[in-house]
């Protein structure tokens, strides 16, 4: 990762992630699982990149990423944030791999948006978009 990357204010990382999660919601109602796999993935990762600025812990790799949630998960009480963001992961796999199937990624991506929508609970109301996306992709895969 960039020393850029690093020093981005948490509402950065935010926005990123939810362009990510847009964008990924289009990809894969328009088929292409590949493409909306990896932007989920990616919308997730920065959710917790966002988390982990905001907290002044590092996100440098996807090591990073998974004690990021475990904090979360600590400090929101809310459990199991590492086990979604690990189902979230199987995302960026697919996409090297093609190994999910449609099932695979319904999963996938609705432990993404679970996580990122705890995220947003967790941020506070400044996170929030207004639109949130809670299973609007399962529903039409």
């Amino acid at each position: 990762m960039s020393t850029h990357e690093q020093t981005l204010d948490w509402r950065e990382h935010w926005n990123v992630a939810q362009r990510f999660r847009q964008r990924g919601i289009a990809e894969l109602r328009a088929g292409d699982d590949l493409v909306g796999s990896e932007l989920m993935w990616g919308a997730a990762a920065r959710a917790t990149k966002a988390v982990a600025a905001k907290l002044g812990m590092r996100h440098g790799s996807h090591s990073d990423l998974f004690w990021v949630a475990r904090r979360l998960s600590d400090e929101s009480g809310v459990e199991g944030l590492q086990k979604l963001l690990g189902k979230a992961s199987s995302l960026h796999a697919h996409f090297y791999e093609s190994e999910l199937s449609p099932r695979g990624i319904e999963t996938g991506v609705a432990a993404a948006n679970e996580f990122i929508e705890v995220v947003a609970m967790v941020l506070g109301a400044s996170a929030r978009n207004g639109n949130s996306q809670r299973g609007q992709v399962t529903d039409t895969l």
